[in-house]
């Protein structure tokens, strides 16, 4: 079974300025960049820039955007060697396309359906909940661990003081028994003659 696309070979002559165009085009720095190609991950895809002479019939591939045509202008103003005009299909999308400095195309399709932008901007929500969550439980636990901390803490210092008050009630009874089971010095009486 076919699934959605997973990765992009984009052929180019000059990597620099590619990582460059790219860059802006993503609005996103390169999660790799070595000597034999350059990685983006763009929303679980992955698109690799290599050294190379672009083919002159590359598939398009097209990125969903909320605003094809702001989009599309963001794209043309980064020099690119031109592109496509929008192009309104017959389901209420639009697409457009514009090209790399090498002439790679760059497709955008916008996501018009209402259902699919609603479940994008759900599971959107809901990551921005569960982030929020668990950051939430990670400051509980840290109090949970400073507050367990604290107890154990004044526990010992409880106990330590426990056993000094202890030992020195022994030695006072021990002290005061050892004087009581001292015969007491009297003091004969002298007379007077």
């Amino acid at each position: 079974m076919i699934e959605s696309p997973r990765a992009l070979r984009i052929s180019v002559p000059d990597l620099l300025l590619a990582t460059e165009w790219y860059t802006q085009a993503f609005d996103m720095k390169p999660s790799e960049a070595r000597a034999e190609g350059v990685t983006f991950h763009v929303q679980g895809f992955t698109v690799l820039l290599v050294l190379g002479t672009p083919s002159p019939q590359t598939p398009v591939v097209y990125w969903g955007v909320d605003d094809v045509a702001s989009e599309w202008r963001r794209l043309l103003a980064l020099q690119t060697s031109g592109g496509q005009a929008l192009e309104p299909l017959r389901d209420g999308t639009e697409e457009a396309i514009v090209y790399d400095p090498f002439g790679n195309a760059f497709g955008l399709t916008s996501l018009g359906d209402p259902d699919i932008r609603r479940a994008r901007n759900q599971r959107s929500a809901e990551k921005i909940a569960l982030r929020n969550v668990r950051e939430t439980l990670d400051d509980l636990q840290k109090d949970e661990l400073s507050q367990r901390s604290t107890r154990r803490v004044f526990l010992l210092a409880g106990i330590a003081i426990a056993v000094v008050l202890i030992i020195a009630v022994t030695i006072a009874i021990q002290r005061a028994k050892s004087l009581q089971s001292e015969k007491p010095i009297t003091i004969p009486k002298l007379e007077r003659p």
